[in-house]
């Protein structure tokens, strides 16, 4: 399969470009303002079909009345209580495909850039494939005191980086491809939402799928999206720590270079330990892709811990019952933080900056991808995390970053660590204002 990287295909001007618009909202605010994104910034907004599972409360019931008689849009509406979670309302969405040559998935809390449908369709068009998708998690967006929206500078990739590099997982937030995924790609309605990208990838694989990164991403997602995208697990979460206990809810890569994948797995026993190894949480691993070496990536969500967990246990069991080496490895430090409670903190206004990041804090090298960067209030509670990918930074050409969007008083520390282009963590650092 090639690239044609130089121009794009002759396509003709009067053929069906019609755009199936996905999405699945469980009382997300942003609902309303992402679909008047994608019909202001869209050159064709005549193109555009919207099939939406509109998941309401009583605060978002009214979000899409502007368009209940328009032909354009096809809406389930459920109330919340009877959802039965976000691949479920995808799954609802899918169902209303109606031949359309091309399919666009997003989350509930998007924004467009100008053109975005020519942009996506030129893209989808200029791969030699009939069966690519593009697909990656997209750059952010936040919402000021006025109501307006700043958007997250994203520069063009350079190098090997450059073009629509293939890319292994395919992001059920955001991706776009021609409109016969939905008929070859079944979606289940049960999966769990931490399952969802991965599930999707391997069955898109399966039929011959190939993913690709954009060339650049042409959506933006809200900063404080986690609340949006699994309330579900958030809320269930934030109350079990109310009665007190620290809540964990990261995603990381675990250790698999001593595993014998040539060996059939029924399990992985996993656990959370303390810093005195002691068990602090248990959730077996049964997801056969990662049971089988093709994703190390797994989620964690736990609440009313005991203490910050520390290390994890990875025990695994062959088919017969039989027991591998038994290993303990360090949480990454992107992974360890945690908090009590884990409701999202959601400012109801943009406060001045918060005190100034030195790049003295993470060394510069030009194998970095990112910094992370994560804030912390005095209690020790995370407020936020943010990935900063300027390339001035990363090249050490300023001297402080100024993070804008959180109270300035409520931050009293913040880790960095610099991220390698691979997904290693370099340097890190515990930083004191």
């Amino acid at each position: 399969m090639a690239l044609a990287e130089t121009q794009t295909p002759d396509v003709d001007p009067f053929s069906d470009r019609r755009i199936l618009v996905l999405i699945a909202a469980d009382r997300d605010p942003e609902l309303a303002s992402t679909v008047r994104s994608a019909l202001t910034q869209a050159a064709y907004p005549e193109h555009l079909r919207f099939a939406i599972c509109h998941c309401f409360d009583e605060s978002t019931r009214s979000q899409l009345e502007e368009w209940a008689d328009d032909p354009r849009f096809g809406i389930d509406s459920v109330p919340f209580a009877r959802s039965h979670g976000r691949s479920w309302a995808r799954a609802k969405t899918v169902e209303k495909f109606d031949d359309e040559p091309y399919v666009v998935q997003i989350d509930a809390h998007t924004r467009f850039a100008v053109r975005w449908d020519v942009g996506y369709i030129d893209m989808i068009e200029s791969i030699d494939s009939p069966a690519a998708v593009l697909t990656t998690k997209p750059p952010i967006y936040q919402i000021g005191e006025s109501g307006s929206a700043a958007y997250e500078l994203v520069t063009a990739p350079t190098g090997s980086e450059a073009g629509m590099p293939a890319t292994q997982v395919l992001i059920g937030g955001h991706f776009f491809t021609r409109g016969s995924f939905c008929r070859d790609v079944a979606y289940d309605p049960n999966w769990s939402a931490e399952a969802e990208d991965v599930s999707l990838t391997d069955q898109a694989k399966k039929q011959g799928y190939q993913l690709y990164r954009p060339a650049e991403s042409l959506v933006w997602r809200h900063g404080s999206a986690v609340e949006f995208a699994v309330p579900d697990r958030i809320e269930a979460l934030a109350a079990a720590t109310d009665g007190g206990g620290i809540a964990f809810d990261r995603t990381w890569d675990i250790e698999t270079d001593h595993i014998d994948f040539t060996t059939d797995y029924q399990q992985f026993v996993f656990a959370l330990l303390g810093a005195d190894d002691t068990e602090l949480f248990r959730s077996d691993i049964e997801n056969p892709m990662v049971l089988n070496g093709t994703n190390q990536s797994v989620t964690v969500s736990a609440a009313g811990l005991d203490d910050i967990p520390d290390k994890y246990l990875l025990w695994p069991v062959q088919a017969d019952g039989t027991f591998s080496d038994r290993r303990v490895f360090p949480i990454p430090p992107e992974a360890v933080l945690a908090t009590a409670p884990v409701a999202p903190v959601v400012p109801a206004a943009i406060p001045p900056a918060t005190p100034p990041l030195t790049n003295a804090a993470a060394p510069i090298a030009v194998d970095y991808s990112h910094y992370l960067i994560v804030l912390f209030n005095g209690a020790g509670e995370e407020i936020e995390r943010r990935e900063l990918r300027d390339p001035e930074v990363l090249a050490a050409g300023v001297d402080a970053i100024e993070l804008t969007g959180m109270n300035r008083e409520r931050v009293d520390r913040y880790f960095v660590a610099s991220v390698r282009r691979d997904g290693t963590v370099g340097s890190s650092r515990l930083v004191v204002p």
